[in-house]
């Protein structure tokens, strides 16, 4: 069978307090054709990252565009990679494709910023940024959530307080897990 030893003792689990639940966040012209943007581990983590979405018909050339942190605000250092249309997406409002895109040959143990856009609009995300993998890391934290089923803000909000509390709890988490089951109904 599988087993899990611990290699640390379990922290003082702190005392329960109320959390304000969060507000909608501002939406922006972007979001409105872009959503559910996921990044993924696909092979090694030192050197590769994916990235997957799902954006509006109107957004005809999708692309990922990323460059070291510290690079990013100059243009010629950015590195643009095509994003490939995987599937329709079924949607009661609005006509979509799913699409999911590749970045390979990253370094170990490097601060990337990127941003999903389409080419021909020049329309672009916010900017995020991740860290790829250090070639020496043998530990590190990460955050669990499941079940957090919603069908809109109202009920997702009490993810975002969650998640906020995992983060206060493990400030460094490398990353999420999502254990499943994200929508009430579908």
């Amino acid at each position: 069978g599988c087993s899990f030893t611990r290699s640390a003792p379990l922290p003082d689990v702190p005392e329960v307090r109320q959390y304000a639940l969060p507000e909608a966040p501002a939406q922006s012209d972007f979001d409105s054709l872009a959503w559910n943007l996921t990044s993924a581990f696909d092979g090694d983590g030192k050197t590769t990252r994916s990235f997957a979405w799902t954006a509006h018909l109107s957004m005809t050339h999708m692309a990922v565009r990323f460059a070291e942190a510290s690079c990013f605000e100059d243009p010629a250092s950015r590195i643009l990679i095509d994003a490939v249309p995987e599937a329709p997406v079924e949607s009661a409002n609005r006509n979509t494709l799913y699409y999911k895109a590749d970045l390979t040959g990253l370094s170990p143990g490097t601060a990337y910023t990127y941003q999903i856009g389409d080419t021909i609009s020049d329309r672009w995300s916010d900017h995020y940024t991740f860290v790829t993998e250090g070639l020496d890391e043998d530990a590190f934290s990460f955050l669990v959530l499941a079940d957090t089923q919603a069908t809109n803000w109202d009920g997702y909000r009490y993810t975002a307080a969650a998640l906020e509390y995992g983060l206060e709890l493990a400030p460094d988490a490398r990353f999420l897990l999502h254990g499943g089951d994200l929508v009430q109904h579908g």
